[in-house]
């Protein structure tokens, strides 16, 4: 194909900046800009990429559950995948005085579909995005790597 024709094809181009941009005839359009504030990270364990991820308690007053229910739905925006969004369940045990809190459904396709594995990490966020009002949430895969006794992380695709 020649150089010319693949520069007049739309290009998106994300990083981990997180803005969106688009080259399209030569020229580049910013869509919008995100500005994440990092909740907490964590190194996945098995259980958390087969069953359920827990929820560390000290990060637990971020996802508020309505008094008298034991779950409720989030939707994250993917952070690499800026046009996905995915919508976990998280819940707490019914009965018991401490709350165990896990996302469940919608945590496992996404740990699948990044083919998250343990050892693996993911990061959620507090994101604000140009021109929209308020704080969305958001998800971040990382896939380790190990170059020269180093442990690397790299986003899935």
């Amino acid at each position: 194909m020649p150089v010319r024709d693949s520069i007049n094809r739309a290009y998106t181009l994300v990083s981990t900046a997180v803005a969106s941009i688009f080259l399209v005839s030569g020229r580049i359009f910013r869509i919008f800009q995100m500005y994440p504030r990092l909740i907490f990270k964590k190194k996945l364990s098995q259980t958390d990429v087969k069953h359920r991820m827990t929820i560390p308690m000290q990060n637990f007053n971020v996802f508020q559950i309505p008094q008298g229910k034991h779950s409720k739905r989030f939707v994250f925006i993917d952070m690499i995948d800026t046009g996905r969004s995915w919508s976990f369940r998280c819940s707490t045990r019914r009965k018991d005085v401490y709350p165990k809190p896990v996302f469940s459904s919608g945590w496992i396709q996404y740990a699948r579909e990044k083919d998250l594995r343990e050892g693996d990490q993911v990061s959620f966020f507090f994101v604000e995005k140009d021109g929209e009002e308020g704080l969305r949430l958001g998800v971040q895969a990382q896939k380790k790597l190990r170059l020269w006794g180093q442990d690397c992380w790299t986003t899935p695709v």
